[in-house]
């Protein structure tokens, strides 16, 4: 199996791994498991963390991320892989008890103590960690699913139309022959005149 790291707008893109047709091809899985999820989510979270150029500080990464997993399992997700960021900054606080909330058989911690590597100057807020993790995620876990999507704890990703669920969207990507699908983003307006 081959797994392809998007790049640029595709970042945040659900993968098919392609399945090209190489002569020295290398299994980088030999004898991997079936696909046991139908779609599976990657997240890179942490308890606290600072925003890109150093903006702000975030303190609710628990909140944030256990509204996250909810959702996602109600929208449809297998399964989740959060990848627990919380080690790079302190070895006094994790992600484990809100991931400890949800059975095992939907969601994952996997920890992921590493600090941003940017070695350019100024540069500091690069996410390189967390591109990382993305790509971690889709090597050790893509090849038991048939759709993984990677996503900040910030991105919600509402089946909306004729779709139920993220497994609906999913089989219909597949009934036309999807291999990528990319989602657009913006930001959520409040409709005030539908507020009381």
């Amino acid at each position: 199996m081959t797994h392809v790291i998007p790049k640029g707008e595709d970042l945040n893109a659900l993968i098919i791994p392609p399945e090209p047709n190489l002569k020295n091809k290398i299994d980088i899985l030999p004898g991997a498991a079936p696909k046991i999820h139908k779609v599976i989510a990657c997240t890179w979270a942490a308890t606290t963390f600072r925003t890109r150029g150093n903006r702000a500080n975030v303190n609710d990464g628990k909140r944030r991320l256990q509204e996250w997993l909810e959702f996602n399992l109600l929208s449809g997700f297998d399964h989740i892989y959060v990848y627990d960021n919380s080690g790079a900054f302190t070895n006094e606080d994790s992600l484990a008890d809100v991931i400890g909330l949800f059975d095992k058989s939907q969601v994952t911690r996997v920890d992921w103590p590493c600090k941003i590597c940017s070695n350019r100057d100024g540069n500091e807020g690069d996410r390189s960690s967390q591109y990382a993790a993305e790509s971690s995620c889709r090597l050790r876990f893509g090849a038991h699913a048939r759709w993984l999507g990677s996503f900040d704890t910030d991105e919600y990703l509402v089946p909306m139309g004729d779709f139920n669920s993220m497994g609906e969207v999913a089989d219909k990507f597949d009934e036309d022959g999807v291999k990528v699908a990319v989602f657009k983003s913006s930001p959520a307006k409040p409709r005030f005149d539908l507020l009381e």
